[in-house]
């Protein structure tokens, strides 16, 4: 996957579809899969297998160090449910795109949606993304459906 066919993931999920975004209220932080509701954040709605991130709460650097790191399994221990063989399935469905791209998609999308929750979040987040088009030369795309 290239960083524009995540992008276009996100943007389509997000902005032309109007999806919520994966936000739970009842902890007060992004998710990437809300199995209640479905709700998917920017790296949660890639086509990536929802059950590998139902109910994992750590940002996709996280994920990235604990399947390409040994020292770090001991995540796994302390509660924050990625296990080193989802880290590595979720990073394998992510593959070729770049770590730092993704840590923007996902902050892009998490501060839209702490920000605004469920009021203002298309217009919040639609900012956020066109303003990654600049920085990692991304253009946006104009159709629900993948070109």
């Amino acid at each position: 996957m290239t960083n524009q066919e995540a992008f276009d993931n996100a943007y389509r999920h997000h902005v032309l579809e109007g999806e919520p975004a994966g936000y739970d209220k009842h902890v007060g932080h992004c998710v990437y899969y809300d199995a209640t509701t479905g709700a998917e954040c920017a790296i949660g709605c890639q086509p990536i297998d929802s059950k590998l991130l139902e109910g994992v709460t750590v940002d996709i650097r996280t994920i990235a160090t604990v399947a390409f790191n040994d020292s770090m399994t001991l995540l796994a221990a302390k509660g924050y449910r990625v296990t080193r063989d989802k880290a590595k399935a979720v990073m394998a469905d992510l593959e070729g795109c770049n770590l730092e791209f993704l840590v923007d998609l996902q902050g892009a999308h998490d501060d839209a949606s702490e920000d605004c929750e469920d009021e203002g979040f298309l217009d919040a987040v639609k900012i956020r993304y066109e303003n990654l088009t600049k920085k990692w030369n991304l253009t946006i795309p104009t159709t629900q459906e993948p070109t």
